[in-house]
């Protein structure tokens, strides 16, 4: 991967999408317990550390082998864990599996699958933080269209904040490829 250096186009970029963030936080509603704030930005940390070592993976093994050991190991490591911390919560959930609708069951793995190699071709591809931002991005989008379609609620900070990120990462962009002096 290319190493890039910091200039004034980047650097104002980068707040561009800095201020999208913090418009996407200040417009919530509700309020948020810091331990909760914290868990979200270790997943959040964990997520792209998880994603770059899948894409380093999938650069050696391709990116469908690299996901199917993602799966398998993901799926040791979370039911020896869920045994570990709810023994009988787990066993319940298993047992009420079959009871579910394959669709409800299958889907968030199907999803998964594409979401794991898609982004283990894309993030060697370009840099982890337009990977973030992108990701970041068209999450906050979709879940604007999933509360807007199905709950009837819409956020203009979010959309907004998104909107900025977008153009923040959009200047970065543009701010590579202009030879710098």
């Amino acid at each position: 991967m290319q190493k890039r250096k910091l200039n004034k186009a980047k650097a104002l970029s980068l707040a561009v999408s800095g201020i999208g963030i913090i418009v996407m936080a200040s417009g919530g509603e509700g309020t948020f317990a810091l331990f909760f704030i914290v868990l979200g930005v270790l997943a959040g940390a964990l997520t792209m550390t998880q994603m770059v070592l899948n894409s380093t993976f999938a650069s050696y093994k391709g990116a469908i082998r690299a996901s199917h050991q993602n799966f398998i190991g993901g799926l040791v490591a979370g039911l020896l864990f869920y045994f570990l911390v709810q023994p009988q919560a787990t066993l319940e959930g298993l047992a009420k599996t079959p009871s579910l609708p394959f669709l409800l069951v299958a889907s968030g793995g199907i999803l998964a699958v594409f979401v794991v190699v898609s982004t283990s071709y894309v993030i060697i591809k370009i840099p982890a933080v337009y990977s973030a931002l992108l990701l970041s991005s068209a999450q906050i989008l979709m879940s604007l269209a999933i509360d807007t379609i199905f709950f009837d609620k819409f956020s203009l900070p979010l959309l907004i904040g998104a909107i900025l990120m977008l153009l923040g990462m959009a200047g970065n962009l543009v701010s590579d490829r202009k030879p710098t002096l």
